[in-house]
């Protein structure tokens, strides 16, 4: 949080939503894992991986006007057919500076877990 989101080594920053559920959807593709929990946050499902290294998720919402247009581009990297219908998905070609978000979503997985049960 300190430091802003970095760029991963292709030098972009992904981003989806509109929603923390929207942006969660794209943690089932994470290659490396194997097995998915199905979760309900705030009336949306979505599938998150198990293990996960952190028990916390965390939703930011990206203050878009702080952001330099040039830089900020649809991405179409996922198969939209296998996400909500209303995702949206951009990459910044970039770092985001820590001024430029805002904490939105703490999701304690191992409560939304233990409330599914």
């Amino acid at each position: 949080m300190d430091e802003g989101l970095q760029p991963g080594i292709d030098g972009c920053v992904y981003m989806a939503g509109p929603t923390f559920a929207h942006a969660a959807q794209f943690l089932q593709y994470q290659q490396d894992i194997e097995r998915y929990d199905e979760v309900d946050h705030n009336g949306s499902k979505f599938r998150v991986p198990v293990p996960y290294e952190k028990q916390i998720l965390y939703g930011l919402e990206i203050v878009r006007s702080m952001l330099n247009p040039a830089l900020l581009h649809p991405s179409f990297d996922h198969v939209a057919e296998f996400f909500n219908e209303d995702t949206e998905s951009f990459y910044y070609e970039g770092a985001i500076e820590p001024e430029w978000f805002i904490l939105t979503t703490e999701c304690d997985m191992n409560k939304v877990r233990a409330d599914a049960n």
